[in-house]
């Protein structure tokens, strides 16, 4: 299902529920965008829970180096900020990163603290297969071992991004059970709720 098609589907059950309802398009899309993100908070921080239904994958990035020699990479598109976790030290909503089309390599997320203490300690010595990251608001931070092949060919990123970030046309990645969970609850919120008037009806003139 596309994201144009869950927004529609949305609104015509909340007109089922009640004619009266004229919640827009885009209106509709805020309020999901909320949910949307609360459920993905919630698998994640869940000890079963399965965040990919909540994840993009965007392949061969390739990270810029700067003047002072560090790798870095904007991200892509917007993320859901995530806390911080035992598993997910400096990780933000960057969920995984591997050389394209090696997924049996992962990056290591780091805090920004660590990764800047660790190159200072006299017996520093990155090792040379094992990469470090650090998430910085739109920014990916890299080890300085990322080699000129490896910036060649680039690396693969899992994101967890919001429903905002999906296009109309996109397919939606969660299956038909969390989707469906979903409708009820945005619509059990929506329910008794007047529509926003986006009409300036205080003027005095």
């Amino acid at each position: 299902m596309t994201k144009k098609v869950f927004l529609e589907i949305l609104q015509k059950r909340l007109k089922q529920i009640d004619e009266t309802n004229s919640f827009g398009i885009q209106y509709l899309e805020g309020i999901t965008d909320l949910f949307w993100q609360d459920h993905a908070m919630n698998y994640f921080l869940s000890s079963n829970g399965d965040t990919s239904f909540y994840t993009k994958r965007y392949n061969n990035k390739i990270p810029i180096q700067d003047t002072n020699g560090e790798y870095y990479l904007d991200l892509p598109e917007k993320i859901i900020r995530l806390p911080q976790t035992k598993n997910s030290i400096g990780s933000d909503g960057v969920l995984k990163i591997y050389f394209s089309g090696d997924i049996s390599n992962l990056f290591v997320p780091i805090r920004e603290r660590d990764f800047y203490n660790i190159q200072k300690l006299p017996i520093y010595e990155m090792p040379e297969k094992e990469f470090y990251y650090y998430v910085k608001y739109d920014k990916i931070y890299f080890s300085p071992n990322l080699s000129s092949p490896i910036t060649i060919s680039g690396i693969d990123i899992d994101l967890m991004i919001p429903f905002s970030a999906y296009l109309d046309t996109e397919d939606l990645p969660i299956p038909t059970d969390m989707r469906n969970l979903m409708f009820v609850n945005i619509i059990n919120f929506l329910t008794g709720q007047s529509p926003p008037d986006l009409l300036n009806n205080n003027s005095n003139d």
